[in-house]
Parts: C-alpha cells; sequence; structure tokens
C-alpha cells in the first residue's frame, strides 16, 4: 500500500521541513458525496489545498490552483480542496466552487476534523 504523506514546513530558524503520514479523514463535498483521503490510493500525489469563501488569498490564487491541476492531474495526482471555516455553510462553498471554476472536489471540515490531523495553522493578510 502506497503512502501517504503530508509536508510541514517550519519556519523557525534553519528548521528543515519534515515529512509526516497524513491521518486519514472521510468529509462531505457541498453535494453531500463522502470523500475519503485514503480513498485515493491509486493517486501518485494528493495535493490537500486549504479554502475559504471569502478568503481574499483564496480568490487572488483560484486561477493558479486551477492551472496547477489542469498540469498535473493527468500525470496522476490528485486534489482535493478543504473548507474548514465553521462559518461557512454548504451552499456558499457550492457557489464558491461554481463560481472559481474548482475541477476538483472542495469538502467540508466545519468541525477542523482534518485541519486539526494536518495540524493546519490560519494565516492572517493584510492588504496595502
Amino acid at each position: 500500500m502506497k503512502r501517504l504523506l503530508f509536508l510541514t514546513l517550519l519556519v523557525l530558524g534553519a528548521a528543515a521541513p519534515r515529512l509526516e503520514k497524513a491521518p486519514d479523514f472521510t468529509l462531505s463535498d457541498p453535494a453531500g458525496k463522502a470523500h475519503t483521503l485514503y480513498g485515493l490510493k491509486d493517486a501518485k500525489a494528493t495535493v490537500l489545498v486549504f479554502l475559504g469563501t471569502e478568503c481574499p488569498m483564496v480568490a487572488r490564487y483560484g486561477p493558479r490552483l486551477n492551472a496547477l491541476h489542469a498540469a498535473w492531474s493527468p500525470k496522476g495526482v490528485a486534489f482535493l480542496g478543504l473548507d474548514s471555516n465553521a462559518g461557512e455553510t454548504a451552499e456558499a462553498v457550492a457557489a464558491h466552487v461554481k463560481r472559481s471554476g474548482y475541477p476538483f472536489p472542495v469538502l467540508l471540515d466545519s468541525q477542523r476534523k482534518a485541519a486539526d490531523g494536518l495540524k493546519a495553522t490560519t494565516t492572517r493578510w493584510r492588504s496595502g
């Protein structure tokens, strides 16, 4: 069985990146279809992207994510979007996915089970 790895970059001095096995999770997309991380076992690699419906950085990088998907999915790389924001509804996420044209599943993680398991943290973005 192929192992899935999650890259954790530590930005503390000269700390080197660490590779850790990503914990499995099952989450639903806005339509209610369940997706399991380890269900992507045939993928050569899996890209997990944390998204938010109102995040300015997500809006800025949406076209780039779509281009990366177009370039790498034919080579066997799977993409999953994760929306781990508690206040965002399935309807809002579905509208965001449609508006952004994401060709990959975006999953609801409002209870932050996947985000916490992957040790994801938030970033703060300031304009200007």
